[in-house]
């Protein structure tokens, strides 16, 4: 679009102009429509300064949850949790036994 535009008899730079100034306001308004429609307690997630490594850790260390902390540990890259290793090595010598004994489920599925 750009090239045919260029090669057009008219006044090139306005006809960019325009171009980008429509292109600016339909990303303006669909980023409108985007955030006006999901759920708002999400929202705040599109502007943390938070990095996925920092996030896996964190997750593991507030979960409730064995099978939530065992998500985090394990569904994710051994890079995100090597801050942790130690922790997550000894959450699983002390919990393994336990978890095989109560036959969790979420295990089972692994």
């Amino acid at each position: 679009m750009a090239l045919q535009i260029y090669e057009s008899e008219e006044d090139v730079t306005s006809a960019i102009t325009v171009l980008l100034i429509g292109s600016f306001c339909s990303w303006l308004l669909l980023n409108l429509a985007f955030f006006s429609t999901i759920d708002k307690k999400y929202i705040k997630t599109f502007f943390s300064r938070k990095s996925a490594p920092e996030y896996t850790c964190e997750l593991f260390k507030t979960s409730k949850e064995d099978s939530q902390r065992f998500d985090a540990a394990f569904d994710n890259r051994p890079s995100f949790t090597s801050k942790i290793h130690e922790e997550v090595k000894e959450w699983v010598e002390n919990n393994a036994d336990k978890w095989i004994e109560d036959g969790a489920d979420w295990l089972k599925s692994r």
